[in-house]
């Protein structure tokens, strides 16, 4: 096996540098929403809590902004969408996330609203998990989602999933925990967590797994182990380890058990080094007594559902999953 070669690694608006440095760039060509689209999807950016700078991209079907007469048949489920980047990088105006969430919401034919989280390391963990709370208060807030006309005419808050890919998954998992707790059922108002669709899930842990050996050149664009590690450098708290319970799911274990989690969809790609965590997040589950499913693609690196076609997105998309 070849030695591997300390090089600068380039991502979508950061950069992980050879010497362990980091740096920040602005995400180049980003996507703007598209409330004119030509297409069956429009989208427009909302604030959130500006002081923080958190937004969010809601995208909409055009059918559901036509006039009924019963409102109730414009009514959809809210997929709430967190972006994958190792919690260091990338952006809800990422062409890649602004193309995904758009085909989830026409393929579905339902309301997704993208969140634009704070990011690593200038905000470690658990941040994210903070900031993911917020936009889930703000969805069911007078003042946050309910004022936005979108959301106020189309949005059925007691059907909301939790939708996210790798570390974006990551947030779902934790966000879905602390949103089940009794003490966090006033902030949340009519919101209700029916169903989780965890895509390639980020977790980790000090001892490796057979899966995460699958690929060690850091210099490929799916991402190696070694570049996994450094993103837990950058976003866990400083000096915790892979170990720590929001990056190693088996040590959270406890917290699982003894509370309701909504339905579960777990996708793992059989090439991908998280594969064996994700399995693994499953199973814990399933010990647990939570409905969960696991769908394993097993041809398919890391973020395969990044390519823009409406195949990728119904391998992942199951409708009846929503209405289960």
């Amino acid at each position: 096996m070849a030695e591997n070669v300390a090089r600068d690694l380039v991502l979508p608006g950061a950069t992980l540098h050879a010497d362990g440095s980091f740096s920040r760039q602005a995400i180049r060509h980003p996507v703007s929403a598209r409330s004119d689209s030509s297409s069956s999807i429009v989208s427009r950016d909302v604030t959130i809590d500006d002081g923080l700078g958190l937004w969010a991209r809601i995208f909409l079907p055009k059918r559901l902004k036509g006039e009924c007469v019963d409102p109730n048949a414009l009514k959809s489920p809210v997929l709430m969408y967190f972006h994958g980047g190792g919690f260091v990088a990338m952006s809800a105006s990422f062409f890649g996330f602004h193309d995904f969430c758009e085909e989830i919401s026409r393929w579905l034919g339902v309301l997704v609203v993208s969140v634009e989280y704070r990011l690593a390391p200038e905000n470690r963990l658990p941040v994210a998990y903070e900031d993911g709370f917020a936009a889930l208060k703000w969805l069911g807030q007078d003042q946050g989602g309910l004022s936005d006309p979108w959301l106020a005419a189309h949005a059925d808050l007691s059907s909301v999933f939790l939708v996210g890919d790798s570390s974006g998954a990551n947030l779902a998992q934790h966000l879905s925990v602390r949103a089940a707790a009794p003490a966090s059922w006033g902030d949340l108002g009519p919101v209700r967590i029916v169903g989780r669709v965890l895509i390639q899930p980020t977790f980790a842990s000090v001892a490796r797994k057979p899966s995460g050996m699958l690929r060690d050149d850091p210099s490929k664009v799916s991402p190696s182990t070694l570049m996994m590690d450094r993103f837990w450098e950058l976003a866990l708290p400083i000096g915790a380890s892979r170990d720590h319970p929001f990056c190693n799911i088996a040590v959270a274990r406890g917290d699982l058990a003894g509370i309701l989690l909504p339905r579960t969809l777990v996708v793992v790609g059989g090439l991908d080094v998280l594969r064996d965590h994700g399995v693994e997040y499953s199973g814990i589950l399933r010990e647990c007594g939570k409905n969960v499913k696991l769908v394993e693609f097993e041809s398919c690196d890391h973020a395969f559902y990044l390519n823009g076609s409406t195949e990728s997105t119904s391998k992942l998309m199951d409708s009846s999953f929503l209405h289960d």
